[in-house]
């Protein structure tokens, strides 16, 4: 079973944290063989997106990403994101995807086969 970071644009948007968390559920419903996790939601629900907080947050987001043994990116890749993408790509043996997701949108169908794929795929690891 593999561990996969769910990073997502926040932007200081409470409806950008609903729309990723509807997506990291959607991913553990359909997907098998991973849990997808989004630990930085339940920080951008309770904490001030700024200054020492902010900081905090990205500190045990990146330190997150460390543990777990791939990445998918469901939103642009910019902010707290790129760095996000950037460590899993370049600091770990882990398998960065994001091609499902062009733009902050909706699981559909296609998504579903093509990530349940990449999963099925990380047993090389």
């Amino acid at each position: 079973m593999h561990l996969i970071y769910v990073a997502a644009k926040f932007s200081g948007l409470q409806s950008n944290a609903d729309r990723a968390e509807k997506i990291t559920a959607a991913l553990n419903r359909h997907i098998e063989g991973a849990i997808f996790i989004a630990p930085w939601l339940p920080m951008v629900r309770h904490w001030v997106d700024s200054g020492d907080s902010r900081a905090r947050g990205i500190a045990l987001d990146l330190e997150a990403v460390k543990k777990c043994d791939a990445l998918i990116a469901v939103s642009p890749l910019e902010g707290g994101v790129r760095l996000e993408w950037d460590l899993a790509k370049n600091k770990l043996n882990a398998s960065v995807h994001g091609d499902a997701f062009d733009t902050f949108g909706d699981l559909d169908g296609y998504a579903i086969d093509q990530i349940q794929d990449w999963v099925d795929d990380l047993g090389a690891f």
